[in-house]
């Protein structure tokens, strides 16, 4: 390479990088105080809880609260309601850099947006939680990239680097003391060591129970759904990735029922609940198939083979572009995918 084309290629190296150190800077520019906020929780007039990977709101006030705060530029509103025992809650902040929404319509459904404002170059970012079903994180203006997961934890295991940059400093406005990428960790490491000792979750046993929910033998239906309820958070897992419509009215009213009872009340999520809750979700080990180390991606690749009942086509000393296609293949034969 002569020394002219050598120059041209670091200048394109250099400015490759400078362009996503840039972006980097633009997403995770650091979020402003919130006042209104940090007060409402410290004054308990709201909780704000995270367990099963969804985040949920408890109003600690039965009248209504409004208050609007302005300095300078600075501007914040919060406000909360309670109708027929379902709170909902809206907090703004906007400087002249950004404006950040959080939302809760119902006290499981959730917004939380970022927005640039004027001329900055913040990336925006938007974060939807519906009362029931996947999760979303949207980077960038419109037709931007879309993630999607079956629950917080979900995305955080899938898609770490995202997050980190994203949707973790905006969700630490709620609750810092979940401390998600610490517990996101944690997650990781006791989901490995649970595989490496070769348990696994007993899944043909809990089809049976689910079965027998539906036996004409009331006493059967009640053993069964009292065995459910024993096994705890890793039986929800499968009963929440079960196709309700396979089954008949009373094993559909009473999976709802056993889902509801286990989660309800429960404190918030500690790695060991959740590598439990998500053992035997095989979209789990798939999202660590892209795992950065080698011994970890066998372990998942073992795991998921596991769950599926077959080797799977997927090799973990592979190059990087290798793993992907191999990953997004199985993403596509995944069941229920």
């Amino acid at each position: 390479m002569t020394a002219s084309r050598r120059t041209a290629a670091c200048c394109t190296a250099i400015a490759v990088l400078a362009g996503m150190i840039l972006g980097q800077s633009a997403l995770g520019q650091e979020l402003p105080r919130t006042v209104l906020l940090a007060n409402a929780v410290r004054q308990y007039w709201v909780r704000f809880e995270l367990t099963y990977g969804r985040v949920s709101l408890k109003a600690m006030r039965p009248i209504p609260t409004s208050t609007n705060s302005t300095s300078g530029t600075r501007r914040e509103r919060f406000a909360i309601r309670v109708a027929g025992g379902d709170p909902s809650m809206e907090y703004e902040l906007t400087t002249p850099e950004q404006q950040v929404s959080i939302r809760f319509t119902s006290a499981n459904q959730l917004e939380i947006r970022r927005s640039p404002v004027g001329d900055s170059k913040l990336v925006p970012v938007e974060f939807n939680q519906p009362a029931t079903g996947p999760v979303s994180l949207k980077i960038g203006q419109q037709g931007a990239r879309e993630l999607r997961a079956a629950s917080l934890w979900h995305l955080l295991l899938a898609e770490p680097a995202e997050c980190r940059q994203s949707l973790v400093p905006l969700l630490d406005l709620l609750q810092p003391k979940w401390e998600l990428e610490k517990t996101r960790d944690g997650v990781r490491a006791t989901l490995l060591r649970m595989a490496g000792s070769g348990t696994l979750p007993d899944q043909t046993r809990w089809a049976e129970w689910v079965q027998q929910l539906g036996d004409n033998r009331f006493a059967k239906r009640e053993a069964a759904d009292r065995q459910l309820r024993e096994a705890g958070r890793a039986a929800v897992a499968y009963l929440q990735q079960l196709d309700l419509s396979r089954l008949d009215a009373e094993q559909q009213y009473r999976v709802r029922r056993i889902i509801q009872a286990v989660t309800a009340g429960s404190a918030d999520d500690s790695p060991d609940q959740i590598a439990s809750w998500l053992f035997g979700d095989a979209s789990v080990w798939l999202a660590m198939l892209s795992s950065d180390e080698e011994p970890a991606r066998k372990t998942a690749a073992r795991q998921l083979g596991t769950l599926l009942g077959k080797p799977i086509a997927f090799d973990p000393a592979a190059d990087a572009p290798t793993r992907k296609k191999q990953i997004e293949a199985l993403r596509a034969a995944l069941p229920g995918k």
